[in-house]
């Protein structure tokens, strides 16, 4: 257990005690950060971005590719742009279904198989324009992880909190898990609460995720027998949230261990062929990177597949909000 584990401790400990220095540095600049004018740069089309004050595991991915669904399914041509970290290219890249998780990101590999177009880099701007340059005829672009990236211009902001964690020991980074202040979420014209209690935001909006199938990495759906062991791997930013969801799923089988990853970790087969179980459940985020390598892996990997759902409406709240905009369009400022 890193000092990842005790950002979420309601007392300082030994680790996080003596970052306390560093993240009244990181405070400080999160304070100036806020305070910059976003650009007036303009685009053609609405861009939404999307993102947490705290370092991941808040849901944000899953509700990036939820709204890009809904909205294409309501007919408004939609596309996304993403850092691509860990890879963050400075130049910007259209990401393809094919493409290497080293080079692009594991997230955005995860919007592209969706069938959605996007483009990553580190400039949000460039991914933007290049996008557009590509897909002239986009309406919205959702800006994923870019909440705090401003020098992106906003028409529309949507806050994403972790209901149950919350903002942890409510200390800056390295000390905590913040990377801005909760009072930030204030100046989002949304906020959505992933999971656990309302908390008194306007415009609030309540998203359950559940895993509702499982399936091969070709897509065949599959159900678990009775007593089957398996084991259930994640790297991504709230891995207990996951194997929560997976013992609701499958009460019915034996988890014999469960793997949490660090948060975009590579996963190689040495790792996947040293679990115990025959049978390695993993995320849907995980499993683009899975891909590349099931060739020489010797165990059975399938993959959850979750359904989101926002309440109120989320994405009729959004399309009115985006047919206003389009009437009278311009850059938010933070």
């Amino acid at each position: 257990m890193g000092v990842e584990s005790d950002w979420y401790l309601s007392t300082l400990t030994w680790r996080t005690a003596p970052l306390i220095p560093a993240a009244q540095l990181w405070a400080f600049w999160a304070n100036i950060s806020q305070k910059k004018r976003i650009s007036a740069h303009r685009f053609p089309c609405l861009i939404i971005a999307i993102g947490n004050v705290t370092v991941g595991g808040t849901g944000k991915t899953p509700l990036t590719l939820f709204l890009a669904n809904a909205l294409r399914a309501r007919g408004i041509s939609v596309g996304i742009v993403s850092r691509g970290y860990p890879a963050s290219p400075r130049a910007p890249r259209i990401v393809q279904a094919g493409d290497a998780p080293s080079e692009v990101g594991d997230e955005p590999l995860l919007y592209a198989r969706a069938g959605h177009p996007i483009c990553v880099c580190a400039q949000r701007v460039s991914a933007v324009e290049k996008l557009l340059s590509v897909s002239p005829t986009l309406q919205v672009i959702l800006a994923d992880d870019a909440l705090s990236h401003y020098a992106l211009p906003r028409n529309l902001e949507i806050g994403v909190v972790d209901g149950n964690r919350k903002f942890g020991n409510g200390r800056f980074l390295p000390a905590g898990p913040l990377r801005e202040s909760p009072e930030r979420l204030a100046l989002c014209d949304a906020v959505v609460v992933n999971g656990g209690p309302t908390m008194g935001y306007a415009n609030e909006f309540t998203m359950q995720m559940t895993i509702c199938e499982l399936r091969t990495l070709e897509g065949a759906p599959v159900v678990l027998v009775l007593n089957e062991r398996i084991t259930v791997l994640a790297g991504i930013g709230n891995p207990g949230r996951y194997f929560s969801e997976m013992a609701i799923f499958a009460p019915q089988v034996l988890i014999e261990k469960q793997v949490a990853l660090p948060d975009h970790a590579e996963i190689s087969a040495e790792i996947l062929n040293a679990q115990p179980s025959d049978t390695i459940v993993v995320t849907e985020k995980d499993a683009v990177k899975i891909a590349r390598i099931v060739q020489v892996v010797n165990k059975k990997i399938l993959v959850a597949h979750t359904q989101t759902r926002v309440t109120p409406d989320l994405v009729e709240w959004l399309l009115q909000r985006i047919q206003s905009s389009q009437k009278q369009r311009g850059p938010k400022t933070a």
